[in-house]
């Protein structure tokens, strides 16, 4: 079986014991008066099982319920940016809670979920119904075709939303009721205001339900056709800024650009994305919110991805997975300015050969800390002209981040791997504010493409650098470069280009702590190429860990171990979510020492290998 494991370096431990040890969450950080929260990747039961019961993660223990198994949804990986979600049949699922959350009579409150509708014109997709029509309860629902609308049974009274929706979309629905005069209802989609009303409530304090509604008597009926990822509720009317907080962290999540004009904000209330009018297109990230629970390691736009990052055809999606390390309020975040996909010969750096072509959009980073972290990101080629193997590709970044790529200062990286049209970059460094776009190219050799590079620990403080090159042309020196903090790059020495496809280098000075190395090759018309960064840490770290058979193949990863002292790890898989898939103990000798990890039987998607003990974390995440 094949597997690609790519890593994160050195999370630290306070991560580990927000996750472990049970640090007050809640959704966007927002806890008053929140009765219900819902999430499929915690508490739902393991991914491809049916879920008996789904776990509140409030402090209220409102858990929802199904002991009739064939009317179990069924918990299923990678539905939504690489998160699971509940997946209702349409005709018998459904899910109880005893308990009214709060929203019995005419008082205030706030619902919102997270869902994926499907079947044909005219499905409905229940929310929060409820088990018996007679009490006036209140039922949230989307139908295919037909908008987001709240209906109180019991009543009649219904308010719709404006806005027709499609099958196998997913979209963030929010309901809220503010006060009691005219318009104090109004529908979300997606964070914006949808529609607003007046409608009469009278809510009882019967059971709810998720997945469906009744028709009075306790009948089940209008059964949810679809996925359903996550459902939070309060049971008062939120503030502006509260509702901001928490609606940034189901968007950011599920990636969903903010809300029109709006910025996403973190758990503490500060924004991390700044509203850009030119890039404010497909705007997703990745990033880490204690605050909210959340650890995003990978992610796509859903404009143009999917839910497991293959995107959609013909959209250009691009995919950022695989941070070096995220610590919280670390975030990273991508907007495109809405350009053309297809290749364009202008706009290009001085010095590129004639004939090589780029791609029309462009995209801007807004980072906020995560300063040196390294990203692997992946571009989808379905409807490009151009480009069919590895060496028609390159990352193509303005670092000072004016959109200009023919003034200085360019990075430009080759691609690492191409397969089934998805171009991969490792090890890349997106500063603050710098734009990137894609050189796309058959026609035209470049000068050279990096088949490979590695930094290595060598003895007395010495680290062995190693690259491999395809076929060459024009190319005229390698300089080599060294950062501490993965961001600023300094020259170290040079290698001349020879006749050979492999170079090595020794750097002699390398510091204790974190090394990051990167190979810079320049032709002889002055155009310049990066490979990917590798980062090597020295003593006194007393454990380094190594990843062996990084490539695509048969065979299965290996943990290379070096310590200089014995210690016992754990070591776990886990799904993308958070979900455990195995877990073991290793006992660590002094010196090295190998571990095998099994991606056999592994369903494609994301996961994640974690690693810790007394005073060390480390993560490497797979692609199946």
């Amino acid at each position: 079986m094949k597997s690609v494991f790519r890593t994160h370096i050195l999370l630290p431990i306070c991560f580990l014991l927000s996750v472990f040890d049970g640090i007050a969450q809640s959704p966007g950080g927002v806890s008053t008066n929140l009765q219900l929260w819902l999430k499929a990747g915690t508490g739902a039961g393991s991914v491809g099982s049916n879920s008996s019961a789904w776990q509140d993660q409030s402090v209220n223990g409102n858990n929802a319920t199904q002991a009739t198994a064939a009317n179990q949804p069924v918990v299923t990986a990678n539905q939504m940016n690489f998160n699971p979600a509940l997946v209702f049949n349409g005709t018998s699922d459904f899910m109880k809670i005893a308990s009214n959350l709060g929203l019995g009579g005419a008082g205030n409150f706030e619902i919102y979920c997270v869902v994926q509708p499907s079947g044909s014109t005219g499905n409905g997709e229940v929310f929060l119904g409820s088990q018996n029509a007679a009490t006036n309860d209140i039922q949230l629902a989307t139908f295919i075709g037909s908008p987001t609308q709240v209906n109180y049974w019991g009543t009649g009274t219904v308010l719709l939303g404006s806005t027709n929706l499609a099958a196998g979309t997913p979209y963030i629905s929010g309901y809220e009721k503010a006060g009691t005069g005219t318009n104090q209802s109004t529908i979300y989609l997606n964070g914006n205001v949808d529609n607003t009303g007046t409608i009469t409530q009278s809510g009882g304090a019967g059971t709810r339900v998720i997945g469906s509604s009744s028709v009075g008597g306790g009948t089940q009926s209008y059964f949810t056709s679809g996925d359903i990822a996550e459902m939070v509720v309060y049971d008062a009317a939120l503030s502006a800024a509260n509702r901001s907080k928490m609606q940034s962290y189901l968007s950011f999540k599920y990636g969903f650009p903010p809300p029109s004009g709006a910025g996403f904000v973190n758990s503490a209330g500060t924004t991390f994305w700044t509203y850009n009018a030119t890039y404010a297109n497909d705007v997703f990230g990745i990033g880490r919110d204690d605050g909210s629970g959340l650890t995003l390691s990978s992610s796509n736009s859903i404009n143009t991805g999917s839910g497991n990052g293959v995107g959609q055809y013909g959209m250009g999606n691009i995919v950022l997975s695989s941070p070096s390390a995220l610590n919280n309020f670390d975030f990273i975040v991508v907007g495109d300015n809405g350009g053309s996909l297809a290749e364009q010969t202008t706009g290009l750096p001085a010095g590129t050969p004639a004939g090589v072509e780029r791609v029309g959009r462009q995209w801007k980073v807004d980072h906020t800390n995560a300063v040196g972290t390294t990203v692997t990101l992946t571009f989808n080629t379905n409807g490009l002209t151009t480009g069919s193997t590895v060496s028609s590709f390159s990352l193509l970044i303005d670092d000072d981040g004016t959109g200009n790529f023919a003034t200085a200062p360019i990075t430009s990286i080759a691609a690492s791997s191409y397969s089934s049209n998805i171009v991969t970059f490792t090890n890349v460094s997106l500063l603050n504010n710098a734009v990137f776009t894609f050189i796309v190219n058959d026609a035209v050799l470049l000068p050279l493409n990096f088949l490979s590079f590695t930094a290595q620990p060598g003895a007395n403080q010495q680290v062995n650098l190693n690259w491999q090159i395809g076929d060459a042309v024009n190319v005229s020196q390698f300089i080599v470069e060294r950062s501490a903090d993965g961001s600023s790059f300094t020259p170290i020495g040079q290698v001349n280009f020879g006749l050979g496809n492999t170079y090595a280098f020794t750097d002699n000075n390398a510091a204790a702590g974190n090394n990051y190395y990167r190979i810079e090759s320049v032709d002889n018309d002055g155009y310049t190429q990066y490979s990917g960064v590798d980062e090597v840490t020295l003593p006194g770290s007393a454990l380094q860990i190594k990843l062996l058979n990084n490539q695509p193949g048969p065979n299965d990863p290996v943990l290379l171990f070096s310590a200089n002292a014995a210690a016992t790890l754990n070591i776990r898989l886990l799904t993308s979510s958070g979900m455990i898939v195995s877990h073991m103990q290793r006992s660590i000798a002094t010196g090295q020492t190998q571990q095998t990890v099994s991606a056999a039987g592994l369903a494609h998607g994301v996961y994640i290998v974690e690693i810790r003990g007394v005073g060390y974390a480390k993560t490497f995440e797979i692609i199946r």
